[in-house]
Order: structure tokens, then sequence, then C-alpha cells
């Protein structure tokens, strides 16, 4: 009774230790752990900061690393996607990311998109979300302003820059709300996973079903449905069947 007592002591010291320290030194105390080689210790102090809501590109990003000095490459890639999903063009994090691709051993090579999709993925991603909005604020201030210019004064001769800002602030304004349009879409209606655990594609919601092709750990998969403890997926190379829920986890 005494040892039970002492362990729950201990486990509520360390809860409220935890609580009382803010994210911001959450997360400098885990940065010290992961200079100094501790690394599981420093992924429970991350993992803490995410808890209490702070996210951003660098604390994933900084989990990734800790993850994959523990050779926990599944979560190191899960890690590195959802620190991509808040900044798709973080140099650092694609560079790590490259390097725990090359420790996989998968025989899955991805299938690239249609090419003028790629290309149209790849432009709308230059930009995040918030400046995409700013752009189309800015060309719709424009517009705006010359209605009203030409509204105010019908009888005077409309000015050849203003005729120029018009049509350039007319395509700024399409092409910001198709590249919002298109990251919306993106975001929502492709549902994708990492592999945490080497683990099976299976015909059907089944073991029994028979086995499709191995899925090494840290893989990423698009969930195209939900069966009672199964993902129909697809993966990288176009291969659809069945993943068990519980190898793998959402980004």
């Amino acid at each position: 009774m005494i040892r039970l007592f002492s362990i729950v002591s201990i486990y509520l010291g360390v809860v409220f230790s935890l609580l009382g320290q803010s994210p911001v030194e959450l997360f400098n105390q885990a940065n010290s752990q992961y200079a100094e080689a501790n690394y599981t210790e420093a992924i429970k102090q991350y993992l803490a900061v995410i808890e209490a809501g702070k996210v951003s590109p660098e604390l994933y990003h900084n989990l990734g690393n800790a993850y994959f000095q523990t050779n926990q490459t599944g979560r190191a890639m899960l890690a590195y996607e959802r620190g991509l999903r808040l900044d798709p063009n973080n140099s650092s994090i694609q560079s790590d990311q490259e390097v725990v691709k090359e420790v996989i051993e998968s025989d899955i090579f991805e299938v690239p998109p249609f090419a003028p999709i790629r290309y149209w993925r790849a432009f709308t991603n230059l930009l995040s979300p918030n400046m995409w909005v700013i752009l189309q604020m800015l060309g719709l201030g424009f517009i705006l302003f010359y209605l009203s210019r030409l509204w105010l004064k019908p009888y005077l001769p409309m000015e050849k820059w203003m005729s120029i800002g018009k049509t350039i602030a007319i395509c700024v304004v399409v092409t910001s709300t198709l590249a919002l349009i298109s990251l919306w879409v993106q975001k929502h209606n492709s549902v994708e996973a990492i592999v945490l655990s080497d683990t099976q594609l299976y015909v059907g919601p089944d073991e029994r079903s028979g086995e499709v092709n191995p899925i090494p750990e840290g893989e990423k998969v698009t969930i195209l449905d939900d069966f009672d403890g199964w993902w129909k997926v697809q993966l990288l190379n176009l291969e659809e069947g069945y993943l068990q829920q519980s190898a793998a986890e959402k980004i």
C-alpha cells in the first residue's frame, strides 16, 4: 500500500510540475534534453507542449528528429508530415524527412500525379493560406477603388494605369480564390495516415482475405473508406487494399 502511494505521489508530482510550466519553458527544456541526447525525455516534453495546444512547425520538426533518434521512423514521419501541414515549404523539415525516407526499406514507388495537377499544387503551396487571403483582399480593394472612381467621375477618361491595374487585380482575385479552394480541397478531401509499424495490406477487411503487399513502417497511405477497425487505403503506387487501423495514425 505504501509503495502504491509512493508511486501515485511521484506521478502526481510530475504531472503538476509539468502543468506549472509554460509551453515555451517545456519546449526549451525539451530542446535541452535533446541536445544532451536524452531523446525519450525530450519526446515526453514535446508531447506535453502539444497537449497544451501549442503547436508549430519547429515543434513537430524537433519531435520528429527525437523519434528518429530512438528508431521510431513511423512516428518521425508522422511528426514531419504534421509540421509540413503547418508550413508546406519548410525546407528543414523536408530535408530531414528525406533522410528518414532513405532508412525506410520500401518497394512502394510513388506514382506522381498528372503534370498540370502537380505544377498547380506546387504553385498553390508557394504561399500560405493567409498570404493568399491577403492577396485576394488587395485585389478586391483595388477593384472597389476602380469601380468607385468610375461611379464618382464617369465623365472623365480613365487613366491607363487604372485600366491595367484593374486587369491585374481581377487576375489576382481569381488566382488567389482558386488557390484557396485548391488548398481547402487538399486538406479536407485527402485524409492521409502514416504506418507506425510494419504491417500487411489485405484484400478485404479481414486477415483471412489474403495479403496483397507488405507495408513498411513510415509509409504514407491515403484513406479511402472506414470500416470496423479497418481502413480501405491507397498506397503511393495507387494500389488499394485494407489496413488495420491500429497499425497507422492519421496525419
